[in-house]
């Protein structure tokens, strides 16, 4: 009977800030086929036959041996660059919805501390405590129907941010161009700049959090190919980008709260 390891039994998982990204280990990539195996895909050929579906390939004949099924099986496995290795097993798990595969690859997952869980058959950026209460906090705020437009920019620079492989450039513009809508609406000046936007604010926004949000309009705007057709300018990191959203969700919280 399967049980869950013991470091998850006792409490032992690795902090967040330990968690991998941008790469699928081989300790996954084996753990692949025993998640299949749990599912009841035990056999070389199942297996195959879920691989193939899902990279949409013709199975190797196993007419004479289980050497070419075995060779497809593992090049289709082991030879993907790790983010169609991902693809593969989101598309493995559309077409097996009915089984348990989703709930155990995600414990897969969380045993080799990547940083990505399942949901719905897509694979999500699993960001830290702090961001994960941010970013819900504000579609909280963004639920308000005039927040319509800046909402659907906010869940692009989601997607950019957990599209594989990740756009940072993409996932730092739309959250900038959230945080710009929103107060594009707050003080009803559509097509307005953020700077000045916030002149506008009344009461006037604090000089020191002025700053703060002159400083994400700046960053978003010197941005290698994101706002403005940036040419030459820095190619945001992961962690750029994180701390972009990061603060645009506790930004456009704020503004609504306080003005809207």
């Amino acid at each position: 009977m399967a049980r869950d390891s013991f470091s998850s039994m006792y409490g032992y998982a690795p902090e967040r800030g330990d968690l991998i990204y941008e790469d699928a280990p081989q300790q996954v990539r084996v753990g692949l086929l025993e998640v299949l195996t749990k599912c009841g895909y035990d056999s070389l050929s199942s297996q195959q036959a879920i691989i193939c579906k899902a990279l949409r390939i013709r199975p190797e004949s196993n007419v004479y041996s289980g050497y070419y099924v075995q060779k497809q099986v593992n090049s289709s496995i082991y030879d993907q660059k790790w983010f169609k290795f991902y693809d593969m097993c989101e598309r493995i798990a559309q077409n097996i919805p009915s089984t348990p595969f989703e709930e155990e690859f995600n414990k897969l997952l969380r045993e080799e501390h990547i940083g990505y869980q399942m949901q719905e058959s897509k694979l999500l950026k699993v960001g830290s405590k702090e961001f994960d209460q941010a970013v819900s906090e504000a579609r909280v705020e963004f639920k308000d129907p005039r927040f319509t437009v800046a909402l659907q920019q906010f869940e692009k620079a989601l997607a950019f941010r957990n599209s594989m492989p990740p756009d940072y450039p993409n996932a730092v513009k739309e959250a900038v161009n959230a945080l710009e809508g929103t107060l594009q609406i707050i003080v009803n000046m559509s097509g307005t700049a953020l700077p000045a936007l916030l002149s506008n604010l009344q009461p006037p926004l604090p000089s020191s959090l002025k700053k703060l949000y002159d400083g994400i309009y700046a960053y978003g705007s010197a941005s290698e190919g994101a706002r403005h057709a940036g040419v030459g300018g820095p190619i945001p990191t992961g962690e750029e980008a994180e701390l972009i959203i990061h603060t645009v969700a506790a930004a456009t919280r704020y503004v609504i709260r306080t003005y809207s």
